[in-house]
Order: structure tokens, then sequence, then C-alpha cells
């Protein structure tokens, strides 16, 4: 909030303006807040869900950071591991994806509310009060979304999907105060869906090149 008669920006948990030393009423902005909190959460419950939407847009973001960590790895040759070595590869390999997307996810919902592939299909994720969330409650809530959302994948996907359906939230927006805001018109559609299409295919693509590249390595027939 703003100091009432100077202007600058005040915590809520400050008495008093640090610049014009005016004193403020705290218990009645708590009181606004709490309004505004509810209201919030009342719109969030009452507006509906888009649960296929919100699953495009974590796939886009997922292949997206995959294959920036696999820009990197691009060069990396594995004919001289075991399959016991190639295995443990791939396990770290997994888990530092998973680990850069939490980041990621965390960083952009910091700074503008919502990440590329959430973008395309017009999601934004916000605290309750209207203001982003910060870098430490964005890691709480990717952190949540990836081990309860995907951890056993199939199964927990479809339990938050009819949770989704029925409440319009999710266990780590809840634990979060995250509000999700929906925006969708025929452009945006005609943009998100292309773009996911031509991001499957490419990636289709360049896992067979891959593949092709590690069996060629390991002495194997090409695919």
């Amino acid at each position: 909030m703003n100091c009432p008669k100077c202007n600058i920006p005040t915590s809520i948990e400050q008495s008093f303006c640090l610049n014009c030393t005016t004193l403020f009423d705290t218990q009645n902005q708590r009181k606004k807040e709490v309004k505004l909190h509810s209201l919030v959460i009342e719109a969030g419950q009452n507006q509906q869900s888009y649960p296929w939407r919100r699953y495009f847009a974590r796939s886009i973001d997922i292949i997206l950071v995959s294959a920036v960590l696999s820009y990197f790895f691009k060069d990396f040759g594995l004919e001289n591991y075991s399959s016991e070595g190639i295995f443990l590869i791939l396990f770290y390999t997994l888990i530092g994806t998973l680990l850069l997307l939490i980041v990621y996810e965390a960083l952009f919902l910091n700074k503008v509310g919502t990440t590329l592939g959430k973008w395309l299909f017009g999601i934004k994720v916000q605290h309750s009060n209207g203001e982003n969330l910060s870098f430490l409650v964005g890691i709480k809530r990717s952190l949540l979304a990836n081990i309860m959302g995907s951890g056993l994948y199939i199964f927990s996907q479809f339990h938050y999907y009819i949770q989704l359906k029925k409440t319009n939230t999710t266990p780590w927006d809840r634990a979060t105060n995250a509000s999700i805001q929906y925006q969708w018109s025929l452009w945006r559609a005609t943009i998100a869906y292309s773009s996911l299409i031509l991001i499957n295919i490419t990636l289709v693509l360049a896992s067979l090149a891959y593949i092709n590249k590690l069996l060629n390595e390991l002495g194997l027939p090409p695919f």
C-alpha cells in the first residue's frame, strides 16, 4: 500500500509512514485486506476452470526447459559409459530438468505473473491480493504442482483434473493463496494450439534423431 499523504510505498505492517510520519489505521487496512482476499477467493471459486489449457501450458514449459537443458548436453557422448552409467545420467538429467523447471516457473511468476506456456494459453498466476507471487512462494507452488500434480503422472493428474473441475482450484494454488486468471480469444487459441502442434512435431523428430545417435554410439542399428 502507499501512504495516503505522501504516496510513498509502505508495508502493511508499518504503523506510520517513514517519510512523513503520518499514522496509519492499520486495523482498518487489515480488515480491507481480509475482505479483498475473501472476494478474490469467492471469485476464483465461481469462475470456470480450464484443466486442459493448464495441462498444455505446463507441457510446453516442460518441453522448453528440457530443450534448454538438452542443448547444453548435446555433445555429451555416452559411448564410454555402461548401461548402468547411462541410466544414472538419464536419472540425474530428469532431476536437473525438474529443478530447472521449478526455478524457471518461480522466477517468471515472480516477475511477470506467467510463464511462456501459460502466456500462450492465456493463464496468469498471482497472489489473491493481486500482486505477483514472491520467488519463494513460486518455488513452493511449483514444487507442489510437480510433486502432487505430476508425481504419479496419469493417476495423480486424473485425480486433480476431477478436483479442478469440481472446485476450480488445486492444492498448490490453495497452499500459496494463488489466484488464477484466464484470458482467451480466437487469435490466442490459434497461436497456442499451432505452437503446441509445432513443438510436439519438433520434439518427436528431435527424439528420433537423438535415439538414433545413441544407438549409433552403442553400435546398434538405427531406429
